[in-house]
């Protein structure tokens, strides 16, 4: 009864898992979806113009989603700025998608070896 438990309990964060992936991929794909622009525009900045965040650009935010804005920008051959928005946001869906991948194999190992 017990390893049904477990079993049940893997099931079901697993399905949870891939149910909000899939959502969050869903609704962050879609061009309305506007959260990156406070990223994309000081990335620009620090691109074109060489100047510095916090020194030259003023920011209230972290400043982990500009550099990754900036590297993506000064690294990848951007055309135009929906391409840099899909680039943008595949790569913290990816992120994202590791992080809580990382999160479910360690629920998986508390479940499998600590109950």
């Amino acid at each position: 009864m017990k390893k049904i438990l477990k079993i049940f309990v893997l099931i079901l964060v697993f399905l949870i898992f891939f149910f909000f992936q899939y959502k969050y991929f869903e609704y962050s794909t879609t061009f309305p979806f506007v959260d990156e622009y406070d990223n994309i525009v000081p990335a620009t900045l620090m691109t074109k113009d060489s100047l510095s965040l916090y020194k030259d650009i003023f920011r209230n935010r972290a400043p982990g989603p500009v550099y990754v804005s900036f590297f993506i920008q000064k690294y990848l051959n951007i055309n135009n700025l929906y391409q840099l928005i899909i680039y943008h946001r595949l790569f913290i869906i990816l992120l994202t998608t590791f992080f809580w991948f990382c999160f479910f194999i360690f629920i998986v190992f508390l479940v499998l070896f600590l109950f």
